[in-house]
């Protein structure tokens, strides 16, 4: 990282409620070098990250040198605004974080019942939770548990007042559970009370996770026989 921001002008900085400015590099500046040298066929190539690729470490193998890490993000807007991509075991790690419960599917109606915050339990199973969320263009719940329900048993909720009851179809991992559905067109809307039709494709959240993440790996990078001139250049551009 040093030898990137060692060039940096410097500005007077105020940091806190201090009562003295501090010379401090300017981290905003920036110069066209890199926007002319990403442009222009001569000085790049396209490049595949491949999975458990470092910045540092690719910078070795493409120049010799681990040095270079930094004109990945540089070179391209993409890894400067959403990061490096994910391994794989990295990814997997995220989204179950992110979506740790468990999502019931129904073809019955929500309407008016299955609310948030009251508890349901599967017939069968035994297995119960709050739920949590209703997606109802999709016909899931997503309940907080990691409890497997039964594909076709009856849940239920105890009202106080009386038993509401769904028929659940399927019982997945929250991670696994359906995010959308597309076909060669895009996102394709579905209706509920009948189920996704046979010519669609569900996308699960690790698939868009995964889809996105990918996204992330074609990139464009300095030709190897070119990085010290652009690095060079970039330095002179930067002080001068």
């Amino acid at each position: 990282m040093a030898l990137y921001f060692q060039d940096f002008p410097t500005l007077g900085y105020r940091f806190g409620n201090e009562t003295f400015t501090t010379n401090f590099q300017n981290i905003a500046a920036y110069v066209d070098v890199i926007d002319t040298v990403k442009d222009n066929l001569a000085y790049y190539t396209k490049y595949e990250i491949l999975d458990g690729d470092r910045p540092d470490v690719m910078s070795m193998k493409l120049y010799g040198d681990m040095s270079y890490y930094f004109t990945f993000f540089l070179m391209n807007d993409h890894l400067r605004e959403s990061g490096w991509p994910m391994t794989a075991k990295e990814l997997l790690k995220k989204v179950k974080k992110d979506f740790p419960n468990t999502t019931i599917t129904t073809l019955d109606s929500l309407s008016g019942k299955m609310k948030v915050g009251q508890t349901i339990t599967g017939n069968n199973s035994g297995a119960s939770g709050k739920i949590l969320k209703r997606r109802l263009d999709l016909g899931q719940i997503v309940v907080g548990t990691t409890q497997s329900f039964t594909n076709g048993e009856t849940c239920s909720v105890d009202t106080g007042t009386g038993l509401e009851t769904i028929v659940i179809t399927t019982s997945q991992e929250e991670y696994l559970s359906t995010r959308h559905y597309e076909d060669t067109d895009g996102y394709v809307d579905i209706d509920p009370a009948v189920g996704p039709g046979g010519t669609i494709t569900p996308i699960t959240f690790y698939d868009h996770y995964t889809l996105q993440n990918n996204l992330l790996r074609p990139i464009r990078v300095i030709k190897p026989e070119s990085v010290s001139s652009v690095f060079s250049a970039f330095k002179q551009a930067m002080v001068s």
